[in-house]
């Protein structure tokens, strides 16, 4: 099970790198506002939101199944605990950092349209 949610975790991972590459390739070509870079960027910008929460679950379903597996509760068979639960947070920074990436493609989607325009005048 844990092979999985690490096959899942390096998939989204290299996925993300395989975006990020689509983003700066016409970048170093020194073409910034090319006509696919917002699109890509936008790509990056929802890649990064659902891959963070996929991460998220998948820590949360390994926390768990670490808990039950090792059945953690019948390890403490003292009078004074009455339970035990596990509590996973999840982080709202990925969601926050998609959130600025896509407003950032639409920087350069307006970008790309002043390019388009200064091609057309010349």
């Amino acid at each position: 099970m844990f092979g999985l949610m690490a096959l899942i975790a390096i998939t989204v991972t290299c996925y993300l790198i395989k975006v990020l590459r689509k983003v700066l390739a016409p970048m170093i070509a020194g073409q910034p506002f090319g006509g696919t870079v917002s699109g890509n960027i936008k790509k990056l910008g929802i890649v990064w939101i659902v891959g963070g929460i996929i991460i998220d679950i998948i820590e949360t379903i390994g926390t768990n199944l670490a808990f039950y597996m090792y059945d953690v509760a019948s390890l403490f068979l003292s009078q004074d605990i009455g339970s035990v639960t596990v509590n996973h947070d999840f982080s709202l920074g990925n969601i926050l950092i998609g959130v600025l990436v896509i407003m950032l493609s639409y920087v350069f989607h307006y970008g790309e349209q002043l390019q388009q325009q200064a091609d057309e005048t010349l």
